[in-house]
């Protein structure tokens, strides 16, 4: 079995990895690709790197792109296909496998097309990463054997497009195993003098590049929440943005990147993020509320986030940063905060990595509780 992932965007290797965590102590043999869209072509990697460079520093331009993108005339795949014939060629000889698994739009209707004219027999499965409306149009490629997807919002997507509805699985968003493993060890800032157990907790999450647009964000929240509230900012792999925050805001924890961000998420009360899929369904799944960073509007993929708060009251969205110490603030209200954990609840959010590796590897994945017990 081959896992092909984008490094476009990042969240595609998360969820390739977060797949992997059921998989890796399975009896099949699973090879990893997290840059398999990059490393087949080298006009991949340039469109690829354009784009995060795009989503780090403008994301009215990022959101352009992919709209431009969207664009593509139908007549114009049968020359694109022609350029990925050889590449494809090249990596199924040099990787031969049963099962592909794929975890980005990007690359599926390619692959689909030379699964067909070289008379594959290789299994085809598409992971589904985008959790709202719209939804990026690679996922709902027509040919794939099986379609997992987040929510029953998503199936309906793939339907409209012609995706056979048996050839569907809601599977819920895929999550890393470590999310159902209860962590025992405190972290050690917890300890710490400036850390008041008798406070909510609000976690400033900067994504895994750390933008240092949340400098006036993190500012804001130190500043005006100060008496009110414990701050924990994740500064992802940004050591700017780390050593920035680490030495204006002393009385906030200020994290480099870290691998346990399931164990923030469970000491904390609310956690202010971009709308990316991936964060926003580790919140959902560790009963945290959200407070969606909206000041530079939403990328194409992350625009139905809008609709999903207002219809199921888990979290809130700011558009400018006026407004962000005052709904802060009203987030972490005793009341205001058991609503929304309520709500979330409600949602009974599943951890989509397990019925996607049992589907995918025609075996039972054990669970947490299950191992215990010497499954």
């Amino acid at each position: 079995m081959v896992i092909l992932a984008a490094n476009t965007g990042q969240g595609h290797i998360s969820v390739m990895n977060s797949i992997y965590s059921y998989l890796e102590n399975k009896a099949c043999d699973v090879k990893l690709f997290p840059h398999f869209y990059e490393r087949l072509m080298p006009s991949n990697k340039v469109l690829s790197d354009f784009y995060n460079l795009l989503q780090m520093t403008s994301s009215d331009l990022c959101k352009l792109f992919t709209q431009m993108s969207l664009l593509e005339k139908p007549d114009k795949f049968n020359e694109m296909y022609s350029y990925w014939v050889e590449p494809l060629n090249l990596f199924f000889s040099n990787h031969p496998c049963d099962v592909i698994v794929s975890t980005t739009p990007l690359i599926n209707k390619y692959i689909i097309r030379y699964l067909k004219e070289t008379n594959s027999r290789q299994k085809f499965y598409i992971i589904v990463t985008d959790p709202f409306r719209p939804m990026y149009p690679g996922f709902a490629a027509e040919g794939a054997d099986r379609y997992f997807c987040p929510n029953d919002e998503t199936k309906a997507l793939l339907e409209q497009e012609g995706i056979p509805a048996a050839h569907i699985i809601v599977s819920g968003y895929p999550l890393h195993k470590k999310f159902d493993v209860n962590g025992k060890d405190t972290p050690e800032f917890v300890k710490q003098d400036n850390f008041c157990k008798d406070k909510p907790t609000v976690l400033i999450n900067c994504g895994a590049q750390g933008s240092m647009h949340y400098l006036s964000i993190i500012r804001s929240v130190a500043e005006q929440l100060k008496d009110e509230a414990n701050v924990i900012v994740l500064c992802g792999n940004n050591k700017s943005l780390y050593t920035i925050c680490k030495n204006k805001y002393p009385r906030c924890s200020v994290l480099e990147y870290v691998d346990n961000i399931q164990e923030l998420l469970r000491i904390s009360d609310l956690c202010i993020t971009k709308a990316g899929a991936n964060t926003f369904y580790e919140c959902l799944y560790t009963n945290t509320p959200v407070l969606i960073d909206a000041t530079n509007g939403f990328l194409y993929q992350e625009e139905g986030v809008v609709h999903f708060l207002k219809e199921n009251n888990v979290g809130f969205i700011f558009d400018d940063l006026e407004a962000l110490a005052a709904k802060c603030k009203e987030m972490i209200r005793p009341d205001t905060l058991l609503a929304l954990k309520e709500n979330i609840s409600k949602l009974q959010i599943t951890n989509g990595s397990i019925k996607i590796a049992e589907a995918v590897s025609g075996s039972k994945v054990c669970t947490q509780e299950e191992l215990g017990e010497g499954c």
